[in-house]
């Protein structure tokens, strides 16, 4: 293998490890507890983030709000379960979020 192909194996590896890295960063994180934000992503032909936050009683903390995605207060223990319940395919740590997009 020459020096060429080496650098960019090296190129395409660096980029998808940047890429990728908020991600891993996000799926990676452990689930939230009662009392903690949490980020909620629903399926993109079902119900939105918000519709299912309101089915499951719990509140948003943010007026924004993206179509996938919603930022809630787990309020229960049971929380997290009824979210998934009600069609979500995530429940994750959301104050990671919170930090991203308020910088």
């Amino acid at each position: 293998m020459g020096e060429a192909a080496q650098n960019l194996i090296f190129f395409a590896v660096t980029a998808v490890i940047t890429v990728c890295a908020p991600a891993i960063m996000l799926f990676a994180s452990a689930t939230p507890q009662v009392g903690e934000v949490a980020l909620i992503i629903a399926p993109p032909w079902g119900d939105s983030a918000a519709q299912i936050a309101k089915r499951s009683n719990v509140a948003e903390v943010t007026p924004e709000r993206a179509p996938f995605g919603a930022l809630v207060m787990l309020e229960t223990p049971q929380s997290a379960d009824q979210l998934f319940r009600q069609g979500a395919w995530l429940v994750m740590d959301g104050r990671k979020v919170l930090e991203l997009c308020s910088k």
